[in-house]
């Protein structure tokens, strides 16, 4: 959060006229049960995977009394710092994909809390996760909480699935389906707020994919990585009409 607000200033000083945002990773969580330990847990959960970094921005501090764990990074903190780390950033960008569901667990130190496999639930994709397109109003909502929220964009947005070439004609229509469902979620919610200034699909091609590498495929172009030819899929067809249209 230090590096993002120092990076605003050292921009912002080449040329005020430029518009700087940073973004942020977003995972809608719900409670297993509607019971108090599994409420507490979304909490917990929802404070460190989403708004650390937000909060820290927004001059919030770090939520200590939630998460009491977190008492350790108070003798890092220098003289002057809540100062530094509070940032007006022009946007904020969101990458959202799905919500998980989470658990009370005993076990887990900290944060005392699990995720429940999202295979539970239904189909998932190649990531394992659940097609669930509520969940980009969810991080909409949750960012626009803030006061003084910046203008919005959804900067990642995606599905994973094994997609196979066949005759240089790649059929995702699941990959259809959650983008519509997604930007239909999205229009809706912008209607009301006017807060989302753009949208980004993750992604143009197929990708390194951290720790899965190239097994699953995000991309609307499909990457022979044998031969680095690259082939259209049906979503990248589908998504040009829609864009004239």
């Amino acid at each position: 959060a230090l590096a993002q607000s120092q990076g605003l200033l050292a921009a912002k000083t080449e040329s005020s006229a430029i518009s700087v945002g940073t973004t942020h990773s977003y995972t809608h969580f719900e409670p297993y049960k509607n019971s108090e330990k599994d409420q507490r847990a979304v909490e917990r959960v929802d404070l460190l995977i989403n708004h650390l970094f937000p909060r820290l921005n927004a001059g919030l501090g770090y939520p200590i009394k939630e998460l009491s764990f977190l008492r350790g990074v108070e003798k890092y903190i220098q003289t002057n710092d809540a100062n530094k780390i509070k940032a007006s950033f022009d946007f904020w960008g969101i990458q959202v994909y799905t919500r998980q569901v989470v658990k009370h667990n005993y076990f887990i130190p900290y944060i005392k809390s699990s995720i429940v496999d999202a295979s539970k639930r239904g189909s998932t994709n190649a990531m394992g996760w659940e097609h669930y397109p509520k969940s980009i109003t969810e991080a909409i909502l949750s960012f626009n909480s803030y006061a003084n929220c910046p203008d919005l964009y959804i900067t990642e947005n995606g599905t994973a699935l094994h997609d196979k070439l066949s005759n240089g004609i790649i059929v995702d229509d699941e990959r259809i389906q959650y983008i519509h469902d997604h930007l239909f979620e999205l229009m809706k919610i912008n209607k009301k707020l006017e807060k989302v200034k753009g949208y980004f699909v993750w992604s143009l091609t197929d990708n390194f994919e951290w720790s899965h590498g190239y097994r699953p495929r995000f991309g609307l172009v499909y990457v022979d990585y044998a031969t680095q030819k690259r082939y259209k899929k049906k979503s990248a067809i589908w998504m040009a009409d829609f864009l004239k249209s």
